[in-house]
């Protein structure tokens, strides 16, 4: 398939650091660019391990923020310049900045990804502004054109937590299924299958 420069695809995360919904950005930006389509990978902090998986089909943008909540004003510059037409972010803090920008710029489809029940882990966490990220999600996530939630769990949280259902789709974590299969033919160091003393 050839690009097609009219379906600009971005992936907005908050960095590339070592968690799973980090990495599944990667995966997703990779897969989509090697569908064709034109995919800009956007993360707000210049941070992560995962740089060295990017395709080289993938354009890399970094708004160069210390926090996702400060890289509003560099995303509405890169929606303004950019003009894509589907953002998908990832992660609590992207999510709301997507949202919050789309009230000014609505040229896109905003389709925002929940991984974590939230109104659990965060209701009583040390960090007074992560505790708000519940009641943040209840009022502004309704906004989002879709919600992806990564398991039926989450998204009845969502849900219990007052954003509307008609919003929420499941779709599962993607899996690198042949990197799967290749990982498995390699030897394990780990010295539990080396000294073969411990039964597994």
């Amino acid at each position: 398939m050839g690009t097609n420069t009219q379906y600009l695809i971005t992936i907005f995360v908050q960095n590339l650091s070592g968690g799973g919904a980090e990495r599944s950005a990667v995966v997703l930006a990779n897969a989509i660019a090697e569908r064709g389509y034109p995919v800009h990978l956007v993360i707000a902090k210049n941070e992560g391990v995962y740089f060295n998986e990017i395709s080289n089909k993938v354009t890399l943008f970094c708004l160069n923020s210390k926090r996702t909540v400060l890289s509003f004003g560099a995303w509405m510059g890169y929606l303004k310049r950019h003009r894509p037409l589907v953002v998908f972010s990832i992660l609590e803090n992207a999510n709301l900045v997507a949202i919050w920008a789309r009230f000014f710029i609505r040229s896109h489809k905003l389709i925002i990804s929940e991984r974590s029940i939230n109104s659990l882990l965060l209701r009583y966490h040390p960090r007074i502004d992560l505790r708000l990220i519940p009641l943040l999600t209840r009022l502004f996530y309704r906004y989002a054109d879709r919600i992806v939630a990564v398991s039926h769990g989450v998204a009845q949280d969502l849900i219990q937590n007052g954003v509307p259902a008609d919003k929420i789709v499941v779709i599962y974590n993607p899996l690198e299924i042949a990197k799967v299969i290749e990982l498995s033919q390699q030897p394990v160091v780990h010295p539990w299958f080396r000294e073969k003393e411990y039964p597994l």
